[in-house]
């Protein structure tokens, strides 16, 4: 005779643009003897929107149509613009049953509907938000059946690797990805084992798994930032690519500069927002540090963070090359241009000082020195005046060639 089991499905999105009136995490959910953990955290950046039980929801497939019977919803938060949906039902804990509805749930998640709505504008018109979420990649489903069926289950068994894998008609010789936490697993009373995409436990106290539901979100959330963060480095590394020299936005020091400072943003999100959101310092338990530590194992959390950061590294060193570059280069330009200036106000020296002296000359010399029936452009009358005039022209002028071939770059 099967029992029940209670599913919780987790959707990731993007693209929260709205405030939403959230609750900290500890006073959502029952957390029992682990909320005081949660509570001396330095930050609080988890929220929760309890939207509570809510009418059945018709769940539309390419394939077949379930009911989700009096489904509970949650919508979690985690202050960058990261949602996720948190949809508990209950089912039969038969293997054929609950490994239909994950994989409907999990494999057509992008063309299922909500109650003749998209999972996306389902969940905002839910929330009370503009429809403007995103639907991701990453998918968490918690399957918790009574503790009846704890035989079952435990080892973990044929039956329990067909559910972690989606697939109960599958063959399964070896235990594969599937991970099995030794804190959470005690024989003959509570079983638990894991993949990327799906846990299956039995015999754990409410509080435990609501503690282990949060920890699954919180790694879900670190994974997410993470790839944020890799997608932004990777197209600055393609731009870089596209540039191999200086062109385009690359000879820009502005844009340089400022990509240099996003680069030290990105540096502070993979160590802030990811390792120390993810490494479980705050949550000093055993039972619970032991699934963290797996479940971000099976995401491979530390070898994305990791590679995120070597590329973070190469793109500065990129960045800094570019810069350098950029900088030689205007400072190239600038002391053209300061050569050509010089070169300019030396020519119009040569110009305007002998027009000086000339003035100068006619306009203190008396009737015998200049008489009036005499032009000043007489040069056989004014050759002392004129020869002085275009010797200090000629002067001024070569001395400012001179200059200016002597200032250029070797």
């Amino acid at each position: 005779m099967s029992g029940t089991a209670t599913i919780t499905h987790i959707f990731s999105f993007s693209g929260l643009q709205a405030d939403l009136p959230t609750t900290p995490v500890a006073d959502a959910v029952d957390l029992g003897r682990f909320e005081k953990h949660v509570r001396n955290r330095p930050d609080q950046d988890v929220q929760v929107l309890p939207l509570g039980q809510i009418d059945d929801v018709v769940v539309a497939s390419t394939d077949v149509d379930l009911v989700l019977t009096s489904p509970t919803v949650q919508v979690w938060t985690e202050g960058t613009g990261l949602v996720q949906l948190h949809l508990t039902h209950e089912t039969s804990d038969a293997a054929e049953e609950v490994c239909r509805t994950l994989s409907i749930l999990c494999h057509q998640r992008d063309q299922l509907t909500m109650s003749g709505r998209s999972l996306s504008d389902w969940v905002a018109e839910l929330a009370g938000i503009p429809p403007t979420l995103s639907l991701r990649q990453d998918v968490l489903q918690l399957v918790s059946v009574d503790r009846a069926a704890l035989a079952r289950f435990e080892g973990p068994s044929h039956e329990a690797l067909g559910v972690l894998y989606r697939d109960p008609g599958g063959t399964y010789d070896t235990l594969g990805t599937i991970r099995v936490p030794s804190a959470l697993n005690r024989a003959g009373k509570t079983f638990l084992a894991h993949g990327r995409g799906v846990v299956l436990m039995c015999g754990h106290s409410r509080e435990r798994q609501n503690t282990l539901r949060m920890t699954g979100s919180e790694q879900l959330f670190a994974l997410a930032r993470a790839r944020r963060a890799r997608a932004s480095i990777e197209a600055q590394l393609r731009s870089a690519q596209d540039h191999p020299s200086l062109s385009g936005p690359w000879k820009d020091t502005a844009f340089l500069t400022e990509l240099a400072d996003d680069v030290r943003r990105q540096r502070v999100v993979l160590s802030l927002d990811v390792r120390a959101f993810a490494d479980g310092m705050f949550m000093p338990e055993l039972i619970i540090d032991d699934f963290r530590a797996s479940f971000a194992a099976s995401l491979r959390l530390d070898e994305v963070t990791d590679s995120s950061v070597y590329l973070v590294d190469t793109l500065a060193d990129v960045v800094q090359s570019y810069l350098e570059e950029a900088k030689l280069l205007a400072s190239g330009l600038e002391a053209a241009r300061q050569r050509r200036w010089q070169l300019v106000v030396g020519v119009a020296s040569g110009i305007a000082i002998p027009i000086a002296l000339l003035l100068s000359y006619f306009g203190v010399s008396s009737a015998i020195t200049a008489p009036g029936d005499r032009s000043i452009f007489d040069l056989g009358f004014y050759v002392g005046p004129w020869t002085v005039t275009a010797s200090v022209t000629v002067l001024v002028v070569l001395l400012s060639l001179r200059q200016h071939r002597a200032s250029r770059p070797r």
